[in-house]
Order: structure tokens, then C-alpha cells, then sequence
């Protein structure tokens, strides 16, 4: 039997997974992980060993990351 905390944590997980997903599919998010030398390959290896606490920061991070960093029009 699954407690409450567990079925919170896979549904949290899952949906993180997924907004991460979608965000490593944007062009911009490739340029930016491929100026810091990181493959998607490498990303999508490491997705799964992280606990649910981390997906979702991971996934608020880049999604700040992108609204914060300054846009190619600004240049």
C-alpha cells in the first residue's frame, strides 16, 4: 500500500518529468545547455536518479532561467 506522501511524490515526479521534457525540446534551452557544454543525452541520464523535490526545482529553474536570460532580440 502507497501513502499519501508516495502518490503526491510519483504524480509531482511525473509532471516534472514532463515540463522538463517539453522545456529540453525548446531551441533556446538547447543553446543555452550546449553552451555549458551539457548534452541532452547527459540530462535525460541523470532525469531519473533525481528525487521528486529535485525534478521540480530543476523544472522552476530552467523555465527561470529562459524568462530571465536575456533574448536574442536584445542583442
Amino acid at each position: 500500500m502507497f501513502t499519501t506522501e508516495q502518490i503526491v511524490a510519483a504524480v509531482t515526479s511525473q509532471e516534472s518529468l514532463e515540463q522538463i521534457e517539453v522545456l529540453l525540446q525548446r531551441d533556446d534551452v538547447q543553446q543555452m545547455l550546449s553552451k555549458h557544454k551539457i548534452t541532452l543525452a547527459d540530462i535525460r541520464q541523470r532525469l531519473p536518479k533525481l528525487a521528486p523535490s529535485e525534478l521540480h526545482n530543476l523544472a522552476k529553474q530552467i523555465n527561470c532561467l529562459l524568462y530571465t536570460s536575456p533574448s536574442p532580440r536584445d542583442s
